[in-house]
């Protein structure tokens, strides 16, 4: 996972375009290779790219399907087999276009393989997969396209409490669409209500849309469970929520980015157009950047929200330059809801009207080897606002900007600061509201309410290199060989790495002390080597 994610919207749809184009262009080899003077016993082959259900002579991907779902010949196609896995494959390349929805049901499991050859479209007017109770289903190597409903919701697949993997897959421009005589609009790309595995997958352009704005998770709509793994998210439009991911279930997020998804409603609030998590949720090694959330009447969470009474799990993640016009430009924690944060890295964020530009947190919320830098809002708490329950443990927040609490802005609720700097906020008021010290801080100003008799040290410079790579997942400050952060935290409280995995604690200084630094980074001790003199 790239730590800063550099490329512009236009440049990925054109990637996508060329990608499309050489998705095809070794269609004739491969689909050569997949041909063989037999049949193997559950295998059916595609030998043409019409969407037909008749006895002409040739199979179809309707066809073949048919044939697996009820175990028969049909047509061409060779018969299905209820126990032996069957796999779907072709020897024709291109778009098929599908003139209704293309059902799979429980006749055994199922691998359908495009071969890197095949794009299954529904010619924006009908859903392209729908994938019934009880079927074991593996999509891989194929486009999914151009699906549209109005008024329903999954655009390129529903998933009915299925079981189904994704592989290698690009979902593109599916798109369901709200108007005011339907109740239903979300998923552009997916509806998970069952088990759900993607891989190795591409989501981009799809929408929830409408209107008035459209519902929810213009990517996926999840309310099963949900495990995604090295995959792009990106352009894809939430409507109300989630456009990137909507969840309401289990999901398992690794390795994976979301950019420059969108939320835009014309009568209601925007809410995590990165991701919106309404249920259990777990990110790892994965980059939110440039997620917009937008709205008449104001957008929350840029990049993630976190709903009531909902549970939000990020580490070594960075969220970046992601926006949100009223509250959280990186996150939004509502009410209740609960968000632990370790080895991350909040930088660029930004609300330009009110409050939160890393973080709004109305909930719990821990952070714990973490770095929150230049973040910025247009009134309070550029890195943190919060009106909840606030720990914050060896982590380090600089350069953020706000009106009042450039560093954190405590709405008269719990926040307290464990071993952490507090430091170069671009404010009159690193701090604002009463903090609880925990000891062992460091704070640029006096605002904090640190106190050095528990081993803090107010209006002290804290000596921070620039945010940049200094090993591990995310970016991070590094400490000056000087820096009054060295050796001086307190080890009962100390985490056992640092924001990069460094171990803690370490003697930073050469005294023979090994004593935890205060902030996200670790010191790792380094001699002054002295050259020789040599004289002419």
């Amino acid at each position: 996972m790239n730590k800063i994610l550099r490329f512009s919207i236009p440049f990925l749809a054109s990637s996508l375009m060329l990608g499309m184009i050489f998705y095809l262009a070794g269609a004739s080899n491969r689909a050569a290779a997949a041909l063989s003077p037999f049949t193997p016993e559950g295998a059916i082959l595609v030998t043409t790219l019409e969407d037909e259900l008749n006895s002409d002579g040739d199979c179809s991907l309707r066809e073949a399907v048919e044939a697996a779902n009820d175990n028969i010949a049909v047509d061409a196609c060779s018969i299905g087999d209820a126990v032996i896995t069957d796999t779907i494959t072709f020897d024709v390349a291109g778009i098929i276009t599908f003139t209704s929805q293309l059902s799979v049901t429980a006749g055994g499991p199922l691998v359908i393989d495009g071969g890197e050859v095949i794009t299954t479209s529904g010619g924006d007017k009908n859903r392209i997969w729908w994938v019934d109770a009880g079927s074991v289903l593996t999509l891989k190597s194929m486009v999914v396209t151009n699906g549209y409903l109005i008024g329903n919701n999954g655009g390129g697949m529903y998933n009915n409490k299925a079981s189904v993997t994704i592989n290698k897959c690009m979902f593109l421009w599916n798109d369901v669409y709200f108007d005011i005589d339907s109740r239903d609009a979300s998923g552009g790309g997916i509806y998970n209500t069952g088990s759900m595995t993607i891989t190795n997958s591409t989501f981009y352009g799809n929408r929830a849309s409408g209107f008035f704005g459209g519902k929810y998770g213009g990517g996926i709509y999840n309310q099963g469970f949900l495990i995604i793994t090295n995959s792009i998210f990106s352009g894809n439009g939430g409507g109300a929520e989630g456009g990137g991911v909507y969840n309401i279930g289990s999901s398992t997020i690794n390795n994976c980015t979301f950019s420059g998804n969108r939320g835009y409603s014309k009568m209601g609030m925007v809410f995590g157009t990165g991701i919106s998590n309404h249920g259990s949720m777990t990110i790892t090694n994965s980059t939110l950047s440039g997620n917009i959330a937008l709205s008449n009447r104001g957008g929350n969470g840029g990049g993630i929200y976190n709903g009531y009474f909902s549970t939000l799990t990020i580490t070594n993640s960075t969220l970046l330059g992601n926006e949100a016009s009223l509250f959280g430009g990186g996150i939004y924690n509502e009410d209740n809801g609960t968000v632990t944060i370790a080895n991350s890295t909040l930088s660029g964020n930004l609300v330009y009207e009110k409050d939160g530009g890393g973080i709004y947190n109305q909930g719990i919320l821990t952070i714990t080897n973490s770095t929150l830098s230049g973040n910025s809002a247009w009134e309070y708490g550029g890195g943190i606002y919060n009106q909840g329950m606030l720990t914050i443990t060896n982590s380090t927040l600089s350069g953020n900007s706000a009106i009042l609490g450039g560093g954190i802005y405590n709405s008269e609720d719990s926040a307290t600061t464990i071993n952490s700097i507090i430091a170069n906020n671009l404010t009159d008021f690193g701090c604002w509201g009463t903090i609880t010290d925990g000891g062992y801080n460091i704070s640029s100003d006096d605002t904090c309410g640190f106190d050095p008799s528990d081993g803090s040290m107010p209006n002290t410079d804290p000596l921070l290199g620039p945010l940049q790579d200094n090993g591990g997942p995310t970016l991070t400050h590094a400490l000056a060989w000087n820096s009054p952060a060295i050796d001086t935290g307190d080890n009962d409280q100390c985490p056992t790495t640092d924001q990069r995995g460094v171990i803690r604690p370490l003697d930073g200084n050469g005294d023979g002390k090994v004593v935890c630094d205060i902030g996200a980074y670790e010191k790792i001790y380094q001699p002054l080597v002295l050259l020789p003199l040599v004289l002419k």
